[in-house]
């Protein structure tokens, strides 16, 4: 993340037992987060990977880029 850059958390979380906000405060990040309205959309994406119209592995990665 570049330095003064926004990082955007949207999902639904569990429990959170720490977050690294001296990192983020030493970067001068802005953190917007929120829950999204999972139960509305969910139907709807279930059907576009059942369909193929949605490939999951273009969303879906392991490790930093």
């Amino acid at each position: 993340m570049a330095k003064a850059g926004t990082v955007s958390i949207i999902g639904v979380y569990g429990e959170v037992n720490s977050f690294p906000i001296g990192n983020a405060m030493e970067k001068n990040l802005t953190v917007t987060m929120g829950n999204c309205n999972h139960r509305r959309y969910i139907p709807h994406l279930i059907e576009l990977v059942r369909s193929g119209n949605l490939n999951l592995l273009k969303f879906l990665r392991r490790g930093n880029r």
